[in-house]
């Protein structure tokens, strides 16, 4: 049974009651490490210096995001074992480091490969444009372009989602594996999950309206209820 958006917010919140403190501690830990590592990038790498500082700065920062990716992978450990009603502790956070951190980077890799090839057509015309090659009638043609890239990328994203979730369940997965598996789960299950991000726009909004403050209890709401959606994908609950 496929359950509603508002059913699976109503899981999440009743799985938060008295469990909030907890959730929230793991995030600032999360987001902490994540802003560290990308401090000490700029620091070391500055970006803009120089064309070859650019180049090795934006490297080194696509390989940041390679390994913090694991550390998502323990994020969302820490979420289903909550949603599961299974022991849950922050070293669950570091869970992508102890299991196979090869896979979730390769799948990572993979996930921004296919989005950088979504957006080739549209950087393509767009340095034609800047090199004057194109007239300024052919940039309803760069629009239509850049619609149907932007559309490619949204539906293979909705299909992809949760490729990090099938690596912290499956260890038998390979990364191209896990990916192939999100995009069989996710058939006619893309719409529900449109849905479901759309519908923290709000609570999402008014958490950064708040200065960021209000987002430590709209991150955990969120996370919570798309580890029940996951599950529910996956024939649990």
């Amino acid at each position: 049974m496929k359950r509603s958006s508002k059913e699976l917010k109503a899981l999440a919140r009743d799985t938060l009651v008295n469990r909030y403190g907890s959730f929230i501690g793991v995030m600032i830990i999360y987001f902490l490490i994540i802003l560290g590592a990308n401090a000490l990038l700029n620091f070391a790498f500055p970006f803009g210096v120089s064309i070859v500082s650019s180049i090795i700065s934006w490297i080194a920062s696509f390989i940041v995001n390679l390994i913090t990716s694991v550390l998502l992978v323990g994020l969302i450990r820490f979420t289903l074992n909550m949603c599961r009603g299974e022991q849950y502790r922050l070293s669950d956070l570091f869970f992508g480091f102890r299991t196979h951190p090869d896979k979730i980077i390769i799948a990572q890799f993979l996930l921004s490969l296919i989005s950088e090839i979504c957006a080739i057509p549209l950087t393509v015309i767009s340095v034609m444009q800047d090199q004057h090659t194109l007239s300024i009638s052919d940039l309803t043609v760069r629009a239509l372009v850049g619609l149907a890239c932007t559309f490619l990328a949204f539906v293979l994203t909705l299909g992809l989602q949760l490729t990090m979730y099938l690596l912290c369940d499956y260890d038998n997965l390979s990364a191209t594996q896990a990916l192939r598996e999100s995009w069989h789960l996710m058939r006619g299950n893309k719409a529900r999950l449109f849905y479901l991000s759309i519908s923290f726009f709000g609570v999402l909004l008014l958490g950064v309206l708040s200065c960021g403050i209000g987002l430590l209890w709209a991150l955990p709401y969120y996370h919570v209820t798309f580890g029940y959606f996951y599950l529910d994908i996956i024939g649990e609950l």
